[in-house]
């Protein structure tokens, strides 16, 4: 262990301290990322490459050290979408982007994770290819879809990058997303395919209106689909027989959002953006009506240097006005339920679940950030005890003047009636140093 550490730091000293040829390069931000949550370069690192002519490529350098204590051998966090063991790791990643004009785009993204035989993988990896208004994208990549932030109900970047087929367009104020991918075979129906389509319309005065639908089907040992069934699955209905051959696993939602800019005032003390949003969805269908209900509500007000949001999210199944069954993001049939490489796909808290979430940055000064995020989740259980957790992410990143940004991130997450059990109790902590450092 000691030897693999000595390494790290010394290439860790080396990408600081190195040569000339590091650039001062100005980090791109988004307009909440400063502010409200520096983790958005965490979440999408390529964000962070600077890369403003065609014809040029952008290249980010990104080492990690990290320690994890807890009661599970290893630890799985939504913001890194990979698995850490217990006690020390070490990730090298590389972000490339290389861009021909305007018709043709590569992106790739290699992982190295330390240790006596190192674990070599492509982390993302497409291609992409643009004529007018259509955008095509092959390869392995995440997809959000929804104005939420600590989740979304359809599809989010808790899971894995999918090995996908991916199509959008956009036209004015209307863009549609459709996208094809085949889940992996360890589940209960072995690389069943998952197919989905996003409609946006960004209207006058703010407000951006959002539909979302994704549909499971096929999968081995599973019949082929008649032409009848298709319209069926198209018109929102699902294909019933009495053996469930053709069934298939539905969810879609509708989602709104309003944001409102500030503009030419100057407010020291108050926010000079607000945006509010909700996200609303169903799965399965029932007489034309989706049988589960699931939301999001969510708050965000950026100031000058100061951010801040709530957001409330839950799923449960109604079976009447005071009865909810644990069903959001399961299946009878497709029993492995709505998951890729075991992680779900939509929202972390699973179903029949509730979260409550806090978050808050704070530019501390022109090249320090600050951030601390709150969420509580409730799973419950109709037999068992409601397992309740509690997590606090802290976080803090410094730019530097040669154009790297030093990151240390804090993760506590403890849990009461762990797995259902009563009276058990689980705390974890997580702990992870990096760098990212851009090549000109």
């Amino acid at each position: 262990m000691f030897p693999k550490l000595l390494i790290f730091i010394l290439v860790l000293l080396a990408g600081i301290f190195g040569h000339s040829y590091w650039s001062k390069a100005e980090v791109l931000r988004g307009e909440e990322a400063s502010f409200h949550n520096p983790q958005s370069a965490i979440r999408n690192p390529q964000s962070a490459i600077r890369n403003p002519q065609s014809n040029r490529a952008g290249l980010l350098i990104r080492e990690e050290v990290s320690f994890y204590d807890g009661a599970s051998e290893e630890y799985y966090h939504r913001l890194d979408q990979d698995e850490f063991g217990k006690k020390l790791n070490l990730r090298w990643q590389l972000y490339w982007d290389r861009q021909w004009g305007e018709r043709f785009s590569i992106s790739l993204a290699p992982s190295i994770k330390g240790g006596a035989l190192p674990d070599i993988e492509i982390y993302k990896g497409y291609l992409k290819l643009n004529w007018k208004t259509l955008r095509l994208e092959l390869g392995r990549d995440n997809l959000w879809w929804g104005p939420g932030y600590h989740g979304a109900l359809i599809l989010s970047t808790n899971a894995p990058p999918f090995d996908l087929i991916k199509l959008d367009t956009s036209y004015r104020w209307f863009s549609f997303s459709l996208f094809l991918t085949k889940l992996e075979e360890d589940r209960k129906i072995p690389h069943p395919f998952l197919t989905g389509s996003r409609l946006k319309l960004d209207l006058p005065w703010g407000f951006n209106l959002g539909g979302s639908r994704v549909i499971m089907l096929g999968g081995e040992g599973r019949p082929g689909l008649k032409w009848a069934d298709v319209w069926t699955i198209l018109s929102g209905k699902n294909v019933e027989d009495a053996q469930d051959s053709a069934e298939t696993n539905q969810l879609a939602a509708v989602d709104i959002a309003w944001r409102h800019e500030f503009k030419g005032h100057n407010f020291s003390h108050r926010p000079s953006l607000i945006e509010i949003y909700g996200e609303f969805g169903g799965e399965d269908e029932a007489g034309s009506f989706p049988i589960i209900s699931g939301y999001i509500l969510g708050l965000a007000l950026v100031g000058s240097k100061t951010g801040f949001r709530i957001e409330q999210a839950g799923t449960c199944r109604q079976v009447s006005w005071s009865d909810f069954l644990p069903n959001w993001y399961g299946h009878h049939v497709y029993q492995t339920g709505y998951r890729y490489q075991g992680q779900i796909i939509g929202h972390h808290m699973d179903g029949a679940a509730k979260d409550l979430f806090i978050g808050l940055g704070r530019q501390l000064k022109e090249n320090l950030y600050a951030g601390l995020e709150l969420s509580e989740e409730l799973h419950e259980d109709v037999n068992r005890p409601d397992e309740r957790q509690r997590e606090i992410i802290t976080f803090f990143s410094y730019d530097t003047t040669r154009g790297q940004r030093l990151s240390v991130r804090h993760v506590y997450t403890g849990r009461t009636n762990a797995g259902h059990t009563k009276g058990n109790l689980t705390k974890e902590n997580f702990i992870q140093f990096r760098i990212d450092y851009p090549v000109p």
